[in-house]
């Protein structure tokens, strides 16, 4: 009896212990929760990454072209010779602008018709001169009349005696103005040696190798390359990792194009390279 009483008598105790303690750990529990809405969050690790395709450095052989947009015209002009006729009363067909055909009447003078001598475009009715004359310009041959800037100019005078398309036609350099646009460009024409071309056709692109190869070049996307700031001639590359992390920004020394890809020297063969940024910065891209 008296070790039930003294396990009974234990158990009373743990009970009242148990009973005073309980208030004090809820207490304890509670405060740990409050305590926890005032803790700092983990602030979350932003990785910088491309903004476009990754692309690497690599080695290839090198074609140098340059790339053109134009208008097919001609530069060949001839002149119907009206100086034996009185051409006051002179009913004309055409006027300055319009396209004749070899044959075809343009003016009617005392009951009859004068014909064209040449197919081609009405560029200039001279009437009433002392000569009086009809101008009109061929349709061929056709010659492509382009704007470039400086750089370009300089190589395709360079290359004159070399130039092709990538067709392997002979390109002609036929004429470059004395005088530069309002916008520093200057006026070329080029003569291909191809049917390909017709009058009044625009070109937006016409690649022309200039003959210059180099072998085994160091290249990279030109969508790589921006300026930090436009016309300072200072060309960056956004260097990553294979995965697209920013790793850093490199100053590179640039030289041939052979579209898409650019000669270049400052970066290692086979290094990451981001060819969105220059978007993101507004960087000027390499021409």
């Amino acid at each position: 009896m008296k070790v039930l009483k003294g396990i009974g008598k234990g158990l009373f105790w743990l009970v009242v212990l148990a009973l005073l303690t309980a208030p004090v750990y809820l207490i304890y529990r509670i405060s740990n929760e409050e305590m926890k809405q005032y803790e700092p969050k983990p602030v979350p690790v932003f990785r910088e990454t491309a903004y476009g395709e990754i692309v690497r450095a690599k080695r290839m052989d090198v074609s140098e072209t340059v790339t053109l947009s134009g208008v097919c015209t001609s530069d060949t002009y001839v002149y119907t010779d009206l100086r034996q006729r009185d051409l006051q009363n002179a009913r004309w067909y055409i006027r300055e602008g319009d396209e004749v055909q070899a044959g075809q009447p343009i003016a009617l003078l005392n009951g009859e018709e004068i014909l064209s001598e040449q197919t081609g475009i009405i560029r200039e009715i001279n009437a009433y001169a002392k000569t009086p004359y009809v101008k009109v310009q061929l349709l061929e041959p056709v010659e492509i009349e382009c704007n470039v800037d400086a750089k370009t100019l300089k190589t395709l005078e360079r290359s004159r005696e070399s130039l092709c398309t990538e067709e392997g036609e002979a390109v002609s350099l036929t004429y470059v103005a004395l005088t530069k646009n309002g916008d520093g460009s200057t006026k070329i024409r080029l003569r291909v040696d191809s049917d390909a071309y017709a009058f009044g056709a625009e070109v937006k692109e016409l690649s022309l190798f200039t003959g210059n190869r180099f072998l085994s070049a160091l290249v990279l996307n030109a969508k790589c390359l921006y300026e930090k700031e436009i016309g300072s001639g200072e060309w960056y590359a956004r260097r990553v990792t294979e995965d697209g992390a920013f790793l850093e920004e490199v100053k590179v020394e640039v030289g041939y194009r052979s579209d898409p890809y650019v000669c270049i020297s400052g970066v290692n063969e086979g290094d990451c390279f981001d060819t969105g940024y220059r978007a993101v910065v507004g960087g000027g891209a390499y021409e």
